[in-house]
């Protein structure tokens, strides 16, 4: 599985700046950020831990823990017709 990081949020920041400066035609924006988006999946790409590991007993484990729904047998919803309609 893949490690939490900032690198997708941070490429989606300049790839919606790439996008706004081409919109625009705001050139020195759009080469910054064509360059911050190529630095930092290049950067992305060189590190070697990326991900972790998660068993096989793992999983089985959180599978069959239950689960709470937060519903109850003894909850009833009312019918639509009995609800108060704000206006």
């Amino acid at each position: 599985m893949p490690k939490n990081t900032v690198v997708p949020v941070l490429l989606g920041a300049l790839a919606f700046g790439f996008g706004f400066a081409l919109t625009w035609r705001i050139w020195w924006l759009t080469g910054l950020t064509l360059a911050g988006i190529i630095g930092a999946v290049i950067l992305r790409s060189f590190l070697k831990d990326s991900g972790h590991v998660i068993c096989a007993e793992e999983i089985r484990r959180m599978e069959s823990e239950p689960r709470s729904t937060g519903i109850t047998e003894d909850h009833i919803s009312p019918p639509v017709a009995e609800l108060e309609v704000v206006p």
